[in-house]
């Protein structure tokens, strides 16, 4: 083994326990997609898992388990599983690296972003698509079917949506959720330019990834403004490119992207006129960069990026809407807490999200990051650099919460919270 897999690395992996036939496991998942497959290991090799941070060896780890459970685990267990883990792509190891490298070669070379996401997460027939797309508005928890002629004429007397907040959950639990967010803007004086703010789930170098390709789903290839990207990239420089990888296996930009495209197909305004462009641009936490007190536009990278965004908006040529694309709360042994979810605890979270989501509605966007930072965001809240972002950088007038929605696991092993909101 070379030197880093003698001390074994874990990458930035979902490590959460799982039943079966009355016995727990471990699961392990890359969130990346770069290890495809999910592994399952017993229990006690969890104990093992907590020891692969780069800092222990073999011996070390076998001592960790002689710990924990007074009894001695061999080298050849141990070496295998850092062998299964390695082949599997969930080390941080050289073999990781290489095919790492290749990958971005590819992603660097691409014409466009191509969609990571159809036929699995969604259709990847268009008609099929079309029609998924369509049964979320139409259902009794939807805002109602889109009205071919929604946003005939030049769009005098309509009111103008400047941002959105809509989901980036699957689609199949909330669908509902997105068409909320989407029936407004059909509504709306057509828009020239979407800014779509994404949550960067992959492991990242900056706060903020930009990406000059344009986006490819099952309904088309969604054209991305390359002046724009100019604008924002010479503004804060070459380091907001640096993690463009990040785009290729992400979903939370690709599934705004099919809503958007669906938008077009279906409501006059997409069809009669040059076709919006997009920008789109992954966010990263920052909240573990902020020292107590510290104001988060201390971060020269928030900064730089929230004014150029905010210039962007001001200068550009045309009506110009901000998509934030995040959820809410993940709590369950899911993501690492200890007890399922309860009934009573969802309603108890309800009511946490309820008041975030009033101040960012109210365009409270320092209070918004105080009541998260208040209990160190211990519900794991992802929306917060986009949201952040949004609220900092566009002038907006006032908000409105359109709907608010939870997705539970079968015996709460996970809970996930998020809402759309409209803003003019």
């Amino acid at each position: 083994m070379s030197a880093t897999v003698e001390q074994p690395r874990l990458r930035n992996l979902e490590i959460f326990p799982v039943q079966s036939d009355g016995r727990r496991y471990i699961c392990l998942r890359d969130p990346e997609g770069f290890a495809q497959q999910l592994m399952i290991v017993s229990e006690e090799a969890g104990v093992l898992l907590s020891c692969m941070d780069g800092s222990h060896s073999v011996s070390e780890i076998q001592a960790a388990f002689v710990r924990r459970f007074g009894q001695l685990v061999f080298s050849d267990r141990v070496t295998a599983l850092i062998k299964a883990l390695d082949e599997s792509l969930m080390l941080d190891s050289p073999r990781f690296r290489d095919y790492f490298e290749e990958l971005r070669r590819d992603f660097v070379d691409a014409p466009v972003r191509a969609s990571s996401h159809a036929g699995t997460a969604y259709p990847a027939e268009p008609e099929v698509l079309l029609r998924r797309i369509d049964s979320f508005f139409s259902h009794p928890e939807g805002p109602g079917s889109l009205p071919p002629d929604s946003a005939e004429g030049d769009g005098s007397g309509l009111r103008r949506v400047s941002a959105i907040v809509a989901p980036h959950i699957d689609l199949h639990r909330g669908g509902t959720t997105y068409a909320w967010a989407y029936h407004g803007l059909s509504r709306a004086e057509p828009v020239d330019l979407f800014i779509i703010l994404g949550i960067n789930h992959n492991a990242a170098n900056h706060l903020y990834s930009l990406s000059s390709k344009d986006y490819q789903t099952p309904l088309g290839i969604q054209r991305t403004n390359q002046d724009a990207v100019s604008f924002i990239r010479e503004r804060c420089g070459d380091w907001i490119v640096e993690d463009e990888i990040a785009h290729r296996n992400e979903h939370s930009i690709e599934f705004q992207v099919a809503f958007l495209q669906h938008l077009f197909d279906r409501v006059a305004w997409g069809k009669e006129n040059a076709q919006p462009e997009i920008v789109p641009v992954l966010c990263s936490s920052f909240l573990h960069l902020l020292q107590p007190g510290q104001p988060a536009g201390a971060l020269p990278e928030l900064a730089s990026f929230t004014e150029a965004l905010r210039d962007l908006v001001r200068g550009f040529n045309g009506n110009v809407c901000v998509i934030a694309s995040v959820d809410l709360s993940h709590v369950g042994p899911r993501f690492g807490d200890r007890s399922p979810v309860s009934p009573i605890q969802m309603r108890a979270l309800e009511s946490q999200n309820l008041s975030l989501l009033h101040k960012v509605a109210s365009l409270d966007a320092e209070g918004f990051l105080a009541e998260i930072r208040e209990d160190d965001n211990r519900t794991r809240i992802d929306a917060v650099p986009a949201v952040y972002a949004m609220l900092t950088s566009l002038e907006l007038r006032k908000g409105q919460l359109l709907k608010y929605n939870q997705a539970a696991e079968e015996g709460g092993q996970s809970c996930v919270t998020f809402a759309s909101l409209s803003f003019e």
